[in-house]
């Protein structure tokens, strides 16, 4: 894919992000999330938290939601202070490709979300998460933090 093609689906990935501000509560798709055994879950690239939940517009709605729910081992929430995205190093391409907007097809996705998150009462204290919102998984929540399930 050229630097042209990618720069473009950048920019479309930030716009959607932008204009996504409001949370959608899924409470049906976290309603079996469970704790994940492994250390590295969510904490690397090599093993994000994987969230495809439809269009790529409701898996990041899900990832705020998710976000949203998420607390420390002491119960506060978290709020995040930054977004990035850059390769998948597990992205293999299909070469297969939407003819309407020329982004691949399949393939886990070419990239991950990597978000900054502080706890709402240390803002000194980070924490970094990588989110797959392209491939379906089971969404489990990282070692070290707790899910706040809706009643």
């Amino acid at each position: 894919m050229g630097h042209l093609k990618m720069k473009k689906f950048k920019i479309i990935i930030a716009i959607t992000v932008f204009t996504t501000s409001c949370v959608v509560q899924n409470p049906k798709y976290f309603s079996s999330v469970e704790q994940s055994q492994n250390e590295a879950y969510g904490y690397t690239p090599l093993e994000p938290v994987e969230i495809k939940n439809g269009p790529l517009e409701s898996s990041i709605n899900s990832s705020y939601y998710y976000f949203s729910r998420l607390r420390t081992t002491d119960g506060e929430s978290l709020k995040i202070i930054g977004r990035s995205s850059f390769g998948n190093p597990h992205y293999k391409s299909t070469g297969i490709y939407n003819r309407y907007t020329e982004q691949p097809i399949g393939g886990g996705g070419m990239l991950l979300d990597r978000y900054v998150l502080t706890p709402a009462n240390n803002p000194k204290d980070t924490i970094i998460i990588f989110i797959n919102p392209y491939k379906k998984g089971e969404t489990k929540i990282p070692k070290g933090l707790k899910f706040e399930k809706e009643k």
